[in-house]
């Protein structure tokens, strides 16, 4: 026993002192660009990294060689249990993209990995923390229904759906797409930080699209529904548990003809409950959900949001709320686009702004200045008034847009900010409301999660400034994963604006699995038959342009390729490439 013993303290002793001599940290790390997706639906992921020396003061480091763990669980992963994949040693000086090449991969399971690199002097680092990805469902495995409201209205439905576990629940995992918007609920508690989601898509075939006012004849290549995973295990509990989603209209019923009209709002979702003794059970949207207006009563992209605090269910997501009132759903066709995971960034909060300037101009009126220019809300809390009494908020703007009401319910202290709109601003005017201070309202910026990465300063303060609009105008315009041509009056995703800045956003911004998403949806929206590009991607029948908006099939995929290595990208676009170039000929 102590002959055995001596050999592997010896080991362990010789990689505790080769790791404390690491010259190498490595960080940053990400599945098919995203920091630890939630979901993804791609058979061979691929893993990013980033190596930095140990030691700021350290020079000349490099990567010679990686070693990449996969386990089924975080425990195992620690214990050094690698009962997925082990890579092992391999030379090599790649840390972008690198190819999962273990055994097929599960539906609907987590994940976890982590990374060690050796430099060039062959000392290896420690390793990384611990990633983290999810799989998701394949096209048919989605076996739940899309169901929506029987009602065909411009507010926001409330759906609704009480169940019971058996008991000893391991895992809940929720696979959901609701169209247009969602928000996710379970047992009273909103589900995550995503704002304005799914993320936009070509969703379905259109009919008629030539007789627009931009008429094209609409072969596309592909239409795709994007879904997203939460893991609600925690906010689940022993007995009745109640999943609930309230729906916005979105781009998917929008209120302006700038954009198509797919269908009313509806929902598709499925809850997989693993149990501790490896059963599993799936909670699908079918006929039997309940659903009732919201106390959203106008919910539009274009035109903004009505909400009346009168109309509130108490505990509408909660098992202890009756269902006396609620109806039954209707289960309906929904869009024919694939189900395809989100493995792209969501709307969020990126952003918080307290008044610059608040001032009262007339009895129950304000205006308000925030200082610069936001895409997003206005964040109301500790407001009073009558019951009955409108609080409407006009947001000054060059151009025509919606604004945002709140009917009061007049019982103390209230809060409110949209759901499913958003406008752009740095100032408003505020009516309905006798007392308001600063300390009653923020500015939210609301975009796509892309964080700025770079930093630009010079001595000239007119190029700082320039920069800082660009910057501000940039994030203005990414929202549901696109880049639009003005954030407040059409917000369309035109191909020529967005080829004209993509190099520039790529440099400055954490944009990659913006655009992998974005150039998708151009090769999704090109003529299967003629390789015409439109000129917005999704398309939308206002989009106006020249021939060469539709380059950005060409030019876009080359800039990706150039700034973050991706193969991948030119190989899955060759041929749209191609095609759209054989259109221009």
């Amino acid at each position: 026993m102590k002959n055995n013993l001596v050999p592997i303290l010896l080991a362990s002793f010789l990689l505790l002192a080769q790791t404390a001599q690491a010259q190498l940290k490595v960080s940053d790390l990400r599945v098919e660009h995203m920091h630890n997706p939630s979901v993804v639906d791609v058979d061979t992921p691929r893993f990013s990294w980033i190596n930095t020396p140990k030691k700021a003061t350290l020079k000349g480091q490099r990567q010679i060689a990686y070693q990449i763990v996969v386990a089924s669980s975080k425990e195992k992963l620690k214990k050094g249990d690698f009962d997925i994949w082990d890579s092992g040693k391999q030379e090599s000086a790649e840390s972008v993209l690198v190819d999962y090449a273990g055994p097929s991969l599960q539906s609907t399971k987590d994940y976890y990995w982590q990374v060690r690199t050796w430099n060039q002097d062959d000392k290896v680092s420690s390793w990384s923390e611990v990633g983290y990805w999810g799989m998701g469902l394949r096209n048919e495995e989605w076996t739940a229904h899309w169901i929506s409201a029987p009602e065909d209205g411009d507010g926001a439905p409330m759906l609704r759906k009480t169940f019971s576990p058996k008991g000893g629940v391991k895992q809940a995992k929720v696979f959901v797409c609701g169209l247009g918007f969602f928000e996710l609920y379970v047992n009273g508690q909103r589900i995550g930080d995503d704002y304005l989601v799914p993320n936009l898509s070509t969703y379905s075939k259109l009919d008629n699209l030539e007789q627009g006012q931009i008429g094209i004849d609409g072969y596309f290549r592909d239409y795709r529904v994007l879904y997203l995973a939460y893991d609600v295990t925690s906010q689940l509990k022993e007995g009745k548990n109640t999943l609930g989603v309230l729906l916005g209209n979105g781009w998917y019923h929008p209120d302006r003809v700038f954009a198509s009209t797919y269908g009313k709002a509806c929902l598709r979702l499925q809850t997989l409950l693993t149990y501790e003794d490896g059963t599993t059970e799936m909670v699908c949207s079918d006929g039997t959900w309940k659903t009732q207006p919201s106390a959203i009563e106008y919910s539009g992209i274009y035109h903004g949001e009505l909400y009346n605090a009168n109309r509130e269910v108490e505990n509408w997501s909660c098992p202890e709320s009756t269902e006396i009132g609620w109806k039954s759903v209707e289960v309906v066709e929904g869009p024919s686009g694939q189900m395809t995971a989100q493995t792209s960034p969501s709307d969020k909060i990126t952003e918080v702004l307290k008044p610059l300037n608040l001032k009262k101009t007339a009895d129950k009126t304000y205006e308000v200045d925030f200082g610069k220019e936001v895409a997003g809300w206005i964040h109301f809390s500790g407001i009073e008034g009558k019951k009955g009494d409108t609080l409407q908020v006009d947001y000054v703007s060059e151009s025509e847009q919606g604004n945002q009401r709140y009917v009061f319910r007049g019982e103390g202290k209230e809060e409110y900010r949209p759901h499913f709109t958003w406008f752009a601003f740095s100032k408003a005017v505020i009516r309905g409301i006798e007392n308001l201070t600063a300390e009653n309202l923020t500015a939210e910026e609301v975009n796509t999660d892309v964080p700025v990465t770079s930093e630009f300063e010079t001595s000239n303060p007119l190029f700082n400034r320039i920069v800082e609009i660009w910057e501000r105008s940039q994030l203005d315009n990414m929202h549901c994963c696109i880049a639009s041509d003005c954030p407040h009056r059409e917000r369309l995703a035109y191909t020529g604006d967005g080829e004209t800045v993509c190099e520039m956003v790529m440099l400055n911004f954490d944009a990659a699995a913006f655009y992998q998403k974005w150039i998708r949806d151009m090769r999704d929206t090109q003529n299967k038959e003629t390789g015409y590009e439109p000129n917005s991607a999704p398309w939308a029948p206002h989009c106006g342009g020249g021939v060469g908006f539709g380059a950005a099939m060409s030019l876009m995929p080359w800039w990706f390729y150039v700034q973050y290595g991706d193969k991948r990208m030119l190989s899955d676009s060759y041929l749209n490439m191609k095609e759209e170039v054989r259109w221009l000929m």
